[in-house]
């Protein structure tokens, strides 16, 4: 009995304590959405976890550059593959692909805004543009310059600069242009304004893009023709191939919506000249 007792004894001495679980981690919510996360990423609206050591020197200018610039190899291969492959993107964006690319809008945005900020467009400039009546335009200047009451050197800084304003807005609106002309050139099969867009803002970015290769030829040139007339034949070229990949159809009937599509470009231009030139001699005031 002794024996037994002391072996019980042994027994329940060698099972161990029990422990006590260890406690869940504290929910952190999004800072977003405030929905729980329970990884890197939020699983409501994708917002990424908020780290305060990303603050940092080094991983806030790594995040920049390759986040908010797309310097990771997304923005190189969206234009090499909207310039050799056109309506190639559209045709991904369209089958829900967006992963590898930049979006349109994004691609538009960036793009658009390197062009109207570093591509200065002797073209588009009010002073160039008055070259021919430059005296004319000079005394403009001297007679608004004293009912404002500034230097002219100044206000034709201004003047400048209110034309650039307006040019450049109108120039932007020309893509609503090109995605409201689609539907009516491409009735069947139906297709939502968003899908027309996404055409319209890539073959606009190419427009940027040959702009920006065809303005250093204008001084050279003395004129802006033929220059001019070299960028609308291969925006012509590109939105007819682009078309017929995106929309289908006969080569006939592709040919002529995108020489339709062009002409509107090119009267998106002139349009945006005129309301710009209008902003400075009329709305001077």
């Amino acid at each position: 009995m002794h024996r037994l007792a002391h072996y019980t004894l042994r027994l329940m001495s060698a099972v161990p304590e029990p422990v006590a679980a260890p406690s869940p981690p504290p929910v952190e919510p999004c800072a977003d959405c405030g929905a729980e996360l329970t990884g890197p990423y939020c699983a409501q609206c994708g917002a990424k976890r908020f780290s305060r050591d990303e603050q940092q020197f080094q991983p806030y200018m790594k995040k920049l550059l390759l986040e908010r610039l797309h310097l990771d190899g997304r923005l190189w291969r969206t234009l090499w593959l909207l310039v050799s492959r056109p309506g190639f993107l559209t045709v991904e964006a369209h089958s829900g692909r967006f992963g590898p690319y930049l979006s349109a809008r994004k691609l538009f945005l960036l793009v658009g805004a390197l062009y109207f900020l570093f591509g200065s467009g002797t073209f588009y400039r009010l002073d160039v543009m008055m070259a021919d009546g430059a005296e004319r335009y000079q005394a403009f200047v001297e007679y608004s310059a004293r009912e404002q009451g500034v230097e002219p050197a100044v206000h034709r800084e201004h003047l400048e600069a209110r034309f650039q304003r307006v040019n450049k807005l109108v120039q932007l609106g020309g893509v609503l242009l090109l995605a409201c002309a689609l539907p009516l050139l491409y009735r069947q099969p139906r297709r939502y304004f968003g899908e027309h867009l996404t055409f319209a803002l890539h073959v606009a970015v190419f427009r940027f893009l040959v702009g920006a290769v065809g303005q250093p030829f204008r001084p050279l040139l003395g004129t802006w023709v033929p220059s001019f007339s070299l960028v609308n034949l291969a925006f012509l070229i590109y939105v007819g191939i682009a078309l017929r990949r995106v929309y289908g159809g006969s080569w006939v009937a592709t040919w002529a919506k995108a020489l339709v599509l062009c002409l509107i470009a090119i009267a998106t231009v002139f349009l945006s000249i005129g309301a710009g030139m209008s902003s400075v001699f009329f709305l001077w005031r």
